[in-house]
């Protein structure tokens, strides 16, 4: 490989790396806010909140990726373009064809990046996240022990407590069980306690008082106790097994247990062929967005006044790629056999790279005006 080239590589390598840092990070922080506030609310370690924000990772590195690609590139042609380093290759005989390969290089980079990360990382990044979460659920604690807020824990049921003790002793606690139709039932204790059951979970209330009012006739029955149970449901239906989705299953799984994952699941082989088609073309857009860039930029030819038009001109065919991506993925998950609707995109963003290239290497014309 030419010193240029290797020049030109390693810058685009060393800037992929900074953008795909710093818009993974913007992402995280604002998903990371809405999760810190969920658990710590629910009374989960921050030991949890870590674990699952490295979870959510991956597939927040997957959106950023072609966008981090694509930002790199312009970035870094803009420059080359502005010091004049550009103009001084082309004077020297390179044409924008062979000015490409180390973008080529970098896309394939990109591509790569994607791929691993659509095909094994995101899906066992998924799975992992989804056995937390089914844990999660099955925690007794996990969505009752909260001061002072009024919860739902099952339909027809209000919980209060004021007071959450550090061993997990309850202050104050009060149910309102609507459950039943012609009849609503307040219980109010001094205090209380949380034990699991086999069927989910149950509250021990300790000095308090029953009112239930009867709807038919308006009749009140009070009764104090000493010790009361109350049990009710409150582990979701499917919290039993995690995962269990096409999404988080990887692409060697797909490939090796096909048929048992579309018994299990209930999916046709259309399906699981248009999952595979999917996670392929997603890593081949990013190759596609890196050329897009360099390939508008490019076609401009030198110019004293700078390349902010033909970066419009990048942001804007970066636009209509992904919304005939977009468009093309949500046809393809309601109609699983129009899978090849997925490479419409890419074809597409290819033939527009190789117009702007071919302008590009014209020796007159609005491809090389001059202004």
């Amino acid at each position: 490989m030419p010193r240029f080239d290797r020049y030109i590589l390693a810058q685009l390598l060393a800037m992929f790396a900074f953008f795909t840092l710093v818009l993974t990070g913007v992402m995280w922080v604002n998903r990371a806010v809405l999760l810190f506030n969920r658990l710590v609310a629910e009374g989960q370690p921050l030991g949890l909140f870590l674990e699952m924000s490295a979870l959510a990772l991956p597939n927040l590195i997957r959106l950023v990726v072609p966008v981090a690609a694509f930002v790199t590139v312009l970035v870094l042609t803009n420059r080359l373009s502005r010091d004049s380093e550009i103009v001084v290759v082309q004077a020297a005989g390179r044409s924008a064809a062979r000015l490409m390969r180390p973008f080529i290089l970098f896309g394939i980079v990109a591509a790569l990046v994607a791929g691993v990360l659509m095909h094994l990382l995101v899906p066992a990044a998924r799975d992992a996240l989804a056995l937390r979460e089914a844990q999660l659920a099955r925690d007794p604690t996990a969505g009752l022990l909260r001061e002072g807020v009024f919860q739902f824990p099952a339909e027809g049921i209000s919980f209060y407590v004021r007071r959450v003790g550090a061993d997990g002793s309850l202050d104050d606690v009060m149910i309102a069980d609507d459950r039943t139709a012609d009849e609503r039932t307040l219980y109010v204790a001094d205090a209380g306690r949380i034990e699991t059951a086999p069927w989910g979970v149950q509250l021990v209330l300790e000095q308090g008082t029953s009112q239930r009012l009867h709807l038919e006739d308006g009749r009140l029955d009070l009764t104090r106790f000493a010790a009361f149970t109350f049990q009710f449901e409150t582990r979701p239906a499917g919290a039993e097994q995690a995962g269990g989705t096409l999404a988080a299953t990887t692409t060697l799984a797909i490939l090796t247990e096909g048929a048992t994952l579309g018994a299990r699941l209930g999916l046709a082989p259309v399906d699981l062929v248009a999952e595979l088609q999917r996670r392929t073309a997603q890593p081949v857009a990013a190759f596609v967005a890196t050329l897009l860039a360099f390939g508008a930029l490019m076609s401009a030819g030198f110019s004293r006044f700078g390349l902010w038009r033909r970066m419009a001109l990048a942001v804007g065919l970066l636009i209509g790629f992904q919304l005939i991506e977009t468009a093309a993925l949500a046809q393809v998950a309601l109609v699983p056999a129009s899978w090849p609707l997925v490479w419409v995109a890419p074809a597409v963003g290819l033939g527009a790279v190789a117009v702007m290239i071919w302008l590009a290497d014209r020796p007159r014309g609005f491809g090389r005006r001059i202004a």
